[in-house]
């Protein structure tokens, strides 16, 4: 009978035992699994095209226009409160960074809430800092400018550039140094806002369907393609490049078209977003020593059996979001008796674990079992060698499977 793993309850047979160790460490995988970046119209001397509505606002603050009837302060808070908290086991990044910890100087509505547009906007590769794999992103509550409640639908792509806010160009698909990756698509939205946004106030936060891993070294372009028919003023916070506000490292291209292969209208000027994701490659591993006893079935009797088992388990995340965990169990000092003759045995062994599981959904499973119960007198050792592997794509369906199983008396 082979070596039973320490979490399984003593006398487990072997499937159940692989089935309990397998259950325990998806268990943990599901455990384990995570926005605060105002207002002048126009372009700034170095854009091309020309301007359409978004900004509300004048520089003037207290010229400020505030729609009456828009959201209400305590929605506001309770909404920003639950995405905070949704996100705040991952690790994010404020772009441009500068908006980290202050308000922007711009707002706009382009494009998640304004219909039939496509949309490009640039970050520089420093601002990502060590960040590598992006599940989300978020948009910033405005201080002053409202949002009307309304549903969008939206399409999401991000690649790497070599463009910059210098260069950014009207050709959308030149943009890219490398085909984009379709993060999302689906219907977002967008909560009824009165404005008070603060820098914590993350209040829209979209969940990507595919994490998006980027490449080190290079820019990166949000693509968003809005393709609602209709939609309401809604402002967000964003900031523009100006003489006083050089912090504004971004560029946006856009046309009014879903569809449109060529921007109308490219400016220094964007929404202030946090990306939600993973920094690197992280690992956890833990070793302990399990006190151990239970009765196995040998060659010629059962045996009674004392000790301990050292147990080791490894949790690794990858940068792009692919998780692995794995175990090592081995007997330490464990001895046993010979229930029938009294007989004198010594247990060895290693038993080895490994479940990958991937951001596509795709999961498989390895199991290696070398097992040695050494007796007294001939034909009283044990030899058990099994080895198992099962992969299951990532829609769910099982693509292989494999067993092997040898059991010698000698």
């Amino acid at each position: 009978m082979p070596w039973l793993h320490p979490l399984c309850p003593s006398g487990e047979p072997y499937g159940q035992t692989r089935a309990h160790l397998g259950a325990t460490l998806l268990f943990a995988a599901v455990a384990i699994a995570a926005c605060s970046d105002a207002v002048v119209p126009g372009p700034d001397p170095s854009s091309v095209g020309v301007m359409r509505d978004e900004a509300i606002f004048s520089e003037d603050l207290d010229g400020s226009w505030v729609p009456d009837g828009v959201g209400d302060g305590a929605s506001d808070a309770v909404g920003a409160t639950a995405v905070t908290a949704a996100r705040a086991s991952g690790d994010g990044v404020v772009l441009p960074n500068a908006y980290a910890y202050q308000m922007g100087n711009f707002n706009n509505r382009f494009p998640h809430a304004m219909h039939n547009m496509r949309y490009q906007q640039v970050f520089p590769a420093f601002e990502l800092g060590a960040l590598r794999s992006i599940s989300a992103l978020c948009l910033r509550r405005d201080e002053r400018a409202t949002g009307a409640a309304q549903t969008q639908r939206l399409t999401i792509s991000m690649g790497p550039s070599l463009k910059d806010r210098t260069t950014l160009g009207p050709v959308f698909d030149a943009n890219y140094s490398a085909p984009p990756t379709a993060v999302f698509s689906g219907d977002v939205t967008l909560p009824a806002s009165s404005g008070r946004g603060t820098v914590e106030d993350f209040y829209i936060c979209i969940d990507f369907d595919r994490w998006y891993r980027h490449s080190e070294g290079t820019n990166v372009i949000v693509e968003i393609v809005n393709s609602s028919s209709t939609s309401l003023g809604h402002f967000s916070d964003a900031c523009s490049r100006t003489p006083t506000a050089l912090q504004c490292t971004t560029r946006r291209a856009y046309a009014m078209s879903a569809t449109a292969a060529t921007a109308t209208s490219v400016f220094n000027s964007g929404l202030i977003m946090k990306f939600i994701g993973r920094s690197g490659t992280t690992s956890v591993r833990t070793n302990e020593t399990v006190p151990f006893e239970g009765v196995f079935g040998g060659c010629t009797e059962p045996i009674a059996f004392t000790g301990s088992i050292h147990l080791m388990t490894t949790q690794t995340t990858s940068a792009s979001g692919n998780m692995h965990f794995s175990t090592h169990a081995q007997p330490q000092g464990v001895s046993g008796v010979g229930l029938f003759t009294g007989a004198k045995y010594q247990a060895t062994g290693v038993t080895r674990n490994g479940d990958h599981i991937g951001m596509s959904g795709a999961f498989n499973s390895s199991y290696v079992n070398n097992f040695r119960l050494i007796g007294q007198g001939p034909d009283n050792n044990l030899l058990i060698h099994e080895n198992f592997h099962v992969t299951f794509n990532a829609n769910g369906e099982l693509t292989a499977i494999h067993e092997n199983f040898k059991f010698d008396c000698k």
